[in-house]
């Protein structure tokens, strides 16, 4: 009987108890023998609605998931006809929705190989305190793992749901991949979806995060990291590159004739400087890569050959000093060679007085003695030149004029 004196049906034990309409009960509780929940979110105010009852809740929070609604449900024993009591009790954190915490996600900072034979660990996501149970998901690139949770030789996942002391949800999910290594540039994260009211869902995302692969060396290559047009007194550089990881050691040597090659020492930076070249520094240089993982299809080393473009000493005739009296005549002579043939002139201070590579003086004055430097220089090879020099000394005496000497 309720509160206004109506009647209530109880049925037998097993089958489903219908509540009366048009009672305070009617739009509050469905019943079955041992299960009892509200079809609203039950808090402390549905106490008037019920008789032999009472609510239990934890002090100092606020979660719903945290409240008990217990009643006290009568049951008719067929036997001694007597009219007993069940108590049965709902937690409504089946009732409840609680976001979980921003997703921890731990990943493997140690190296990973990529010639395992099966997956590796890669990271744990961690979703904690959520109701209801949340769903995890990793992606690759932005782009979604379809993981089983079935072991399999590269890719699954393994989760592990805990219903905590406070009713809500704490779910781990460890991703296994067997990378490869285009892996080695991939970002990784872990995707957490969970229910709110209304059937809304949402979701939260982890940091990013990238492996450290160890992979052996499948490519090398090796060529010059200067300028292509090389000239004497130029700092070189050769610089020697293999795909591994861990960075192999490179090992230089310089080829000084048949199979006959010259050790120029090992570094793992795989750069090799030659400072201020000569002509002698042209030639063949090879770049070893020292990687024992990698198989013997692998070519290992690789060569590069460089010619250094110079000009060799000027010859002069005559040179250095050269002494012409005055009114004579005098040829000065410049030959020059080199990786090209130059071209050579002759200026005096710095006007150029002949293109070419004879200079010829005639009738020799005063005014035309002084140093006079033939210059030898390759258009092709900008910054290329060289030049030496001759001192042409006048001696005599003029002539005196008539005019003078009538005074004599």
């Amino acid at each position: 009987m309720d509160k206004s004196g109506n009647n209530m049906q109880w049925p037998s034990v097993g089958k489903t108890r219908k509540v009366d309409k048009n009672t305070e009960y009617t739009n509050h509780l469905h019943r079955r023998l041992t299960t009892v929940w509200s079809s609203k979110q039950p808090d402390l105010s549905d106490e008037r609605l019920y008789r032999n009852k009472y609510v239990m809740a934890e002090r100092g929070t606020s979660r719903a998931a945290q409240v008990k609604v217990c009643l006290d449900i009568p049951v008719l024993c067929t036997l001694t006809k007597e009219l007993l009591f069940h108590k049965t009790c709902l937690s409504t954190d089946s009732l409840s929705t609680d976001p979980p915490e921003p997703p921890e996600v731990k990943w493997n900072t140690g190296t990973l190989s990529v010639t395992g034979e099966h997956a590796s660990e890669i990271a744990t996501c961690i979703s904690r305190n959520a109701n209801p149970v949340p769903i995890i998901h990793w992606y690759k690139d932005d782009h979604p793992l379809q993981a089983p949770s079935e072991r399999k030789r590269d890719l699954y996942v393994v989760s592990r749901t805990v219903k905590e002391a406070s009713g809500l949800h704490t779910v781990s999910n460890t991703l296994y991949l067997r990378p490869n290594k285009t892996d080695k540039d991939s970002r990784f994260r872990c995707q957490v979806m969970y229910s709110m009211p209304h059937g809304e869902l949402r979701s939260m995302e982890s940091e990013y995060f990238q492996l450290t692969l160890h992979y052996y060396t499948e490519n090398v290559k090796f060529s010059l990291h200067s300028p292509k047009i090389i000239k004497e007194g130029d700092d070189v550089q050769l610089l020697c590159q293999g795909d591994g990881n861990p960075p192999p050691e490179y090992i230089f040597s310089k080829m000084k004739g048949h199979d006959k090659f010259e050790d120029l020492g090992s570094n793992l930076d795989g750069v090799l400087v030659l400072p201020e070249v000569t002509k002698d520094d042209s030639g063949t240089y090879r770049c070893h890569v020292l990687d024992f993982d990698s198989p013997p299809e692998v070519e290992l080393e690789k060569e590069e050959t460089i010619s250094v473009h110079y000009l060799d000493m000027l010859v002069l005739t005559p040179n250095r000093t050269v002494k012409v009296p005055l009114g004579g005549n005098i040829e000065l002579s410049c030959f020059g060679s080199g990786s090209q043939t130059p071209t050579l002139s002759w200026r005096k201070g710095k006007e150029e007085v002949e293109h070419g590579g004879t200079l010829t003086l005639t009738s020799l004055t005063y005014g035309m003695a002084g140093r006079y430097t033939c210059e030898a220089s390759v258009p092709s090879v900008p910054g290329l030149h060289k030049d030496q020099s001759v001192q042409v000394i006048v001696e005599g005496f003029r002539a005196l004029s008539p005019i003078l000497q009538n005074f004599l």
